[in-house]
């Protein structure tokens, strides 16, 4: 057989070199992605929301006759000492139809001061049972019988029912207060004297509702007292994320204007929820969640906004996937692994789920390739260059 001469080696060799640029102009360019790498560490399941901070106890002052307010010397902030004088009201002469309206207060106000009285005793108890019961903790916990957390949700629960004896006690005093308000109202001041009303506790001055000279009928809230150092914290939340709390549920504040975390507790969560109108219009059930602040910072007062995080789960060490990374199609959880330059479709099976992360529980190790926020582009097979996020 005749060899091919030397001038159509030339012609192949072009010919092949031709159909190789050809095959390569021809090849799809490389997508862009970014990337991540799949890793071990710390992970959270919360529900994020605003709450607003209140005062746990709060008194309001209200003027016990229908008469002359004299100005008041207070001014928020101020400090008062249980027994202090708050408030002075010359009275006004009382026309039958008030003077029997007073007289009902009265009754009502006697009623309420009964009332308070039945729910002290309950509260002593209460927090009798809470520190036997915290004490037997402390022994087992010592014991190596009980974890620390079933410890510290003994002693949370002995605070609570401390602070819950001392409101108590504190309605006691206030009811007390409301009944000689309101048999002065219903006889008047002895010798047309001013009426002097005083604080039923200590405190402060959280709010002053009337500040003017004026006339003012029995019953007008006047001021507001309380402990601004003793707060808990209001969240409205929706109903279907109400559920999934109960009372001991761990609670961060992350977001109040302060740099460190503050860690509270969920207290109670209401019975009854209540309809909301959202930012976007929707109609919403929701419903109040008190979280207690065991150590509430110095710079929070009544009323403030706080970022709070509730933790439903945690665990310190999970294999984790970046939540952008997760697609999910007809057959369940997917990711696209990044194998010798080429996207690969994987199927996961995965656990628990946060804005940030997913728990892989099957189908990734800890350092693989994935690529973030896959579009409709990415296929199985296509060529890909990664730049990794954070690099």
């Amino acid at each position: 057989m005749r060899m091919p001469s030397r001038r159509q080696w030339i012609w192949i060799v072009a010919a092949l070199a031709v159909l190789a640029v050809a095959a390569l102009m021809m090849r799809p360019a490389k997508m862009n992605v970014q990337g991540a790498l799949v890793s071990r560490g710390p992970m959270r399941v919360t529900i994020d929301e605003d709450g607003q901070t209140r005062v746990r106890e709060r008194w309001v002052v209200s003027a016990p006759v229908t008469g002359r307010l004299d100005r008041l010397s207070l001014e928020v902030g101020d400090a008062v000492e249980a027994g202090q004088e708050l408030l002075r009201i010359e009275p006004a002469a009382l026309d039958p139809r008030m003077r029997t309206e007073a007289e009902a207060t009265a009754q009502a106000a006697r009623a309420a001061l009964e009332q308070a009285r039945s729910a002290e005793l309950p509260a002593r108890t209460a927090a009798a049972n809470a520190r036997r019961e915290t004490e037997r903790s402390r022994a087992l916990a010592a014991a190596g019988a009980l974890s620390p957390r079933q410890l510290e949700l003994a002693e949370q629960q002995e605070r609570d029912a401390e602070a819950a004896l001392s409101a108590a006690v504190a309605r006691v005093a206030q009811a007390s207060a409301e009944l000689a308000r309101a048999r002065a109202a219903a006889t008047g001041p002895e010798g047309g004297r001013a009426a002097v009303v005083r604080a039923p506790v200590s405190g402060r001055v959280i709010q002053l509702l009337q500040e003017q000279q004026r006339v003012i009928p029995a019953g007008t809230p006047v001021l507001e007292l309380g402990d601004p150092g003793d707060l808990e914290i209001v969240v409205d939340l929706r109903s279907e994320d109400a559920v999934q709390v109960s009372p001991g549920t761990r609670v961060l504040l992350d977001d109040w204007g302060g740099g460190e975390e503050v860690d509270a507790v969920v207290k109670r969560v209401e019975p009854g929820g209540f309809t909301k109108i959202s930012a976007l219009g929707v109609e919403e059930q929701r419903v109040n969640v008190i979280v207690s602040l065991p150590e509430a910072p110095r710079r929070l007062g009544d009323r403030y906004r706080v970022g709070v995080r509730l933790v439903l789960w945690q665990a310190p060490d999970v294999l984790r996937v970046p939540a952008g990374a997760l697609f999910r199609d007809a057959t369940g959880w997917g990711v696209y692994v990044v194998e010798r330059g080429q996207a690969r479709r994987r199927p996961i099976t995965i656990g628990h789920q946060s804005a940030d992360w997913a728990e892989v529980l099957q189908g990734l190790a800890a350092g693989d390739t994935i690529i973030l926020h896959p579009s409709d582009r990415l296929s199985d097979g296509v060529r890909v260059s990664v730049a990794l996020s954070g690099s």
